[in-house]
């Protein structure tokens, strides 16, 4: 089994942050009310906020303001949440995934390992996300809030992967059911999810970076089961 990444893929050279240590710090009880993070467009507007020019969220990396940090407490409330309860989080801020791309995101950054996602890895998700978003942005030239396949393969080319039609052409369908043709902010979402889960399943099974893996049938189980 080949590999359809380099080194500069999601979560390096100016791709997606990988998952990574969670931000230390608890926050104090919420004092105010929450400003979406991931705001619905206008009528007739794009499907994403715009990428923030002053203040208000990083573009890319970075712990979010203290007071940022407050106002997201509020929605997560103080217990681990599990995949569902991470979809209904990520669903008060603006962003509409299914609990099977948040069971993806969670797995990604339960970084204790317990099988739930705190507050603090919750922040890394949401830099995730961030990150993600400004990506779908930047490639959205024509700002219609979705990703046409050309549009996809500039984003996947510019955070390092290189997939032939064949894998481009299933991901696509696994990820518009509808057969739409293109990709809305919460499916490239579960897109980005997906290939940045495959690529550290794949590394982990490549320790030595050929770039071909080897692997038997529970060994495959293994990694599709992950990969759900």
């Amino acid at each position: 089994m080949q590999g359809g990444s380099n080194n500069h893929g999601y979560g390096g050279g100016g791709g997606y942050p990988p998952p990574g240590g969670a931000p230390g710090g608890q926050p104090h009880p919420p004092a105010s009310s929450y400003q979406s993070a991931y705001p619905p467009a206008a009528p007739g507007g794009p499907a994403y906020p715009p990428p923030p020019q002053q203040g208000g969220y990083p573009q890319q990396g970075g712990p979010p303001p203290d007071s940022q940090r407050e106002k997201f407490y509020q929605w997560f409330g103080p217990h681990p949440q599990d995949a569902a309860g991470l979809s209904k989080v990520v669903q008060k801020l603006g962003l509409a995934l299914p609990v099977s791309v948040c069971g993806l995101l969670l797995r990604m950054h339960d970084f204790d390992r317990t099988g739930t996602i705190n507050f603090n890895e919750f922040m890394s998700v949401h830099q995730f996300i961030l990150s993600v978003r400004d990506s779908f942005v930047s490639v959205d030239t024509d700002a219609n809030g979705v990703l046409t396949l050309p549009e996809l393969q500039q984003a996947l080319g510019i955070n390092g992967f290189s997939l032939d039609n064949v894998a481009l052409g299933t991901l696509m369908e696994s990820f518009d059911p509808e057969r739409k043709g293109h990709l809305d902010l919460p499916a490239f979402v579960g897109l980005a999810a997906f290939l940045s889960s495959a690529r550290g399943l794949f590394n982990q099974m490549d320790p030595h970076k050929q770039g071909q893996i080897t692997v038997n049938f529970n060994q495959f189980c293994w990694l599709v089961g992950h990969l759900r």
